[in-house]
């Protein structure tokens, strides 16, 4: 019986994914409507990955986290936190920092 609750959860969820999928299409029209729908499909192929154990989660969320940093999406150009713009904006030392 506790082998049947994954399976019985994956058709639930997938049927779930296709019908907000399919209410996505209809609700063309309706843009909050429509986005429910996707808010609907997202949650339930999330909760697909769950019960599926979420084998390919972790390294998709090791990747973002190490590409944009902890804490926050980081910035959308490709640079790590903390890294300035180009070469040419790092600091270079004056005259007086020599000193």
């Amino acid at each position: 019986m506790s082998s049947d609750v994954p399976s019985i959860l994956f058709y639930i969820l997938a049927a779930l994914a296709v019908a907000g999928a399919l209410g996505m299409v209809a609700n063309v029209r309706n843009s909050v409507a429509a986005a429910m729908s996707l808010v609907v499909t997202m949650v339930a192929l999330a909760g697909i990955y769950v019960v599926g154990g979420a084998s390919a989660l972790p390294p998709v969320v090791r990747t973002l986290r190490d590409r944009f940093g902890r804490g926050g999406a980081g910035c959308i150009d490709g640079r790590r936190r903390g890294e300035p713009r180009h070469p040419a904006a790092q600091r270079r030392p004056t005259a007086d920092s020599e000193l």
